[in-house]
């Protein structure tokens, strides 16, 4: 490989961190390993060369000549992936984004969008900490043709990228065909829950859906979860009968695995552990203390009892089923629904766990990978995003580690790209360390 001379970059100083940032058109990531998401492989001794946002070129880092003016980031045995996209959060604090991008996610979608949101999407500098966004406006309920088409109608006039259906409540089955028709010819993709209230094979036969925001959500559907006796009616074996119907009808599945789990976990003896996780110092303080009263909203709701049921019967299906889902070439896409109104789904450290607890539930580690990637940029109709290839856009994750041994090692980020903007490990700490100091 071969240095050219450089020139200085520009700078910009964040406020936020009191830190100065490298503003480069021109960025190198040498001599590093590349995942190839789609090989399910890490290539070793590569040069990515970063323009103007996009990736220009991926080559052989021996026979590289760097350019003049270009900022290069030494591989030093780290591994280079595309950004994270996590499908499904509830954010709406420009805060919560920070914890995001420092996390590697850069995009994400938001399945309960307001106003705000939609100025948080469209609002800030290339330059701040934040994920690309989707924001999805959510739908309780329809009356009718008319009122389907003008949900729909005002959800787009009002600059929503997609639509998220809610239930509970319950809904018809000329409701939901109503909406998916209208959100069909307006070419607005329909997400999230299913009618809990409906049959699965009736609700994908209307071909409504873009992606199930949960994999539970076919417990209520098909499996038929009984709301006082968790577990009643579970046959595991259906799973592969559910994976099919998913298949068949090309709809895409959000995971949400690690938040199903927790819901049990925090009903049990598990609880002591979630209010231990170090990672709560970057939640508010209100937030802390009302997920750790032994009165919070999920040990309300559920008894250690049947807590222990989600994490010994329920849980164990929905693995299953992630396993079938993968095994019949359906697709799935990574998501955290990571909220403050849910204890313990931090967003950003969130999507870590979620990653990992799919590895447990038997996934490999590269479909993973893509499910966090690639497939969920697709998901979000984000183009040419979630691969490293010459032209694609430059939304990359530097690993201290290689993911497809352990997906674990993102944990050791150094350094997130989103858009061609570098923020290096150091960068990431201190943003973490002052939202820590400000909600302590």
């Amino acid at each position: 490989m071969s240095v050219l001379a450089t020139a200085a970059p520009a700078v910009a100083r964040d406020a936020a961190a009191g830190i100065l940032l490298q503003v480069d058109t021109t960025v190198v990531f040498l001599d590093v390993g590349v995942v190839d998401v789609d090989r399910g492989v890490v290539v070793a001794g590569r040069a990515v060369l970063v323009r103007d946002g996009v990736i220009a070129d991926v080559s052989d880092a021996a026979a590289f000549t760097v350019p003049a003016g270009a900022r290069v980031i030494p591989g030093e045995g780290r591994t280079l992936m595309p950004g994270l996209v996590d499908t499904h959060v509830h954010v709406h604090n420009p805060a919560d984004l920070v914890l995001l991008l420092a996390h590697g996610v850069t995009s994400a979608r938001i399945l309960d969008g307001e106003g705000s949101d939609l100025r948080m999407r469209d609002g800030g500098s290339p330059l701040e900490m934040r994920p690309r966004l989707r924001v999805c406006r959510q739908v309780n309920e329809v009356d009718g043709p008319e009122d389907a088409v003008r949900t729909v109608r005002r959800a787009r006039e009002d600059g929503y990228d997609c639509l998220k259906l809610y239930s509970p409540p319950p809904w018809t089955l000329d409701g939901y065909r109503a909406l998916a028709r209208a959100a069909a010819e307006s070419g607005m993709p329909l997400d999230g829950h299913l009618p809990r209230n409906l049959a699965l094979t009736e609700l994908l036969a209307a071909e409504a859906q873009t992606s199930i925001a949960h994999l539970e959500e076919t417990l209520y559907t098909h499996f038929y979860l009984e709301s006082n006796r968790p577990g009643g009616g579970v046959d595991s074996a259906q799973a592969a009968v559910v994976a099919q119907l998913v298949a068949d009808r090309d709809v895409a599945v959000v995971t949400t695995l690690n938040n199903y789990r927790t819901v049990g976990a925090t009903a049990t003896e598990g609880f002591d552990s979630l209010k231990a996780l170090p990672e709560l110092a970057w939640a508010p303080r209100s937030v802390r203390e009302r997920w750790s009263r032994d009165d919070n909203v999920f040990r309300r709701r559920i008894s250690p009892e049947n807590g222990a049921v989600l994490l010994t019967v329920l849980h164990p299906v929905l693995e299953k089923l992630a396993r079938e889902i993968l095994a019949r070439g359906a697709t799935l896409a990574v998501g955290t629904d990571a909220s403050w109104n849910l204890p313990f789904m931090i967003p950003g450290p969130s999507i870590h766990w979620e990653m990992v607890a799919l590895v447990r539930a038997g996934l490999p580690p590269a479909d993973v990978l893509r499910a966090a990637t690639v497939n969920g940029a697709g998901l979000l109709g984000q183009e040419r995003t979630g691969r490293i290839a010459a032209g694609w856009v430059a939304d990359l994750v530097l690993v201290e580690g290689n993911p497809l041994e352990d997906v674990a090692h993102l944990a050791g980020l150094g350094g997130v790209m989103r858009g061609g903007v570098w923020f290096p490990a150091e960068r990431l700490k201190a943003a973490l360390d002052s939202l820590a100091a400000e909600r302590r």
